[in-house]
Order: structure tokens, then C-alpha cells, then sequence
């Protein structure tokens, strides 16, 4: 977990949060790098879930991603396919 800087805590106490673009950029990274979800990573920061998934969008736009990640239950029923489809079979579906 990142410790936030005096500045990004400062700018918590408004009535109206704002955060560096940095921080931003941090926490869209842990989602793509990671395999936990955008509600874990809001949750941990203290963003909402929401907010984070239009910062991510934002963030793919910016770097060229036009392909979304997958999400976690995305990856496990890959998983669960892979392990119960013969390997011939799943090169017909690549």
C-alpha cells in the first residue's frame, strides 16, 4: 500500500477530494499489473470504485490501451477452460 504525500493528504480535507495526477496514475497501474479487482484497489486507497474505473479509462485512452484488461472472473473461467480444453482444441478458438 502507497503512504500518501502531506500534499495529497491536504488536498483529502476539502469538501471535494483531489488527487495527483501521479496517484492516479499509481493506483491504474496496480489494477492492470495485478489480478485484484478496481473495488479492492478503491477500497484500499479510499476511492470509489467508481471513480477509479474513469480514472482506468482514462488512463488506457492516454497510453494507447484500447483493450480492457480481464477481470478476475474473466481470468478464472479462462483458467477453468484451459484446464478442461484439450490444447489442439483451444489453438481453433485463439
Amino acid at each position: 500500500m502507497r503512504v500518501l504525500l502531506e500534499s495529497e493528504i491536504a488536498d483529502m480535507t476539502a469538501s471535494r477530494r483531489r488527487f495527483s495526477q501521479e496517484f492516479k496514475d499509481e493506483l491504474c497501474q496496480e489494477v492492470i499489473a495485478t489480478s485484484k479487482s478496481i473495488k479492492e484497489v478503491a477500497t484500499s486507497y479510499g476511492v470509489g470504485p467508481e471513480t477509479l474505473r474513469n480514472w482506468l479509462n482514462k488512463y488506457r485512452d492516454a497510453h494507447g490501451e484500447t483493450e480492457a484488461e480481464l477481470t478476475v472472473s474473466e481470468r478464472l473461467a479462462s483458467k477453468s477452460w484451459n484446464a478442461r480444453t484439450p490444447s489442439s482444441r483451444r489453438r481453433l478458438h485463439s
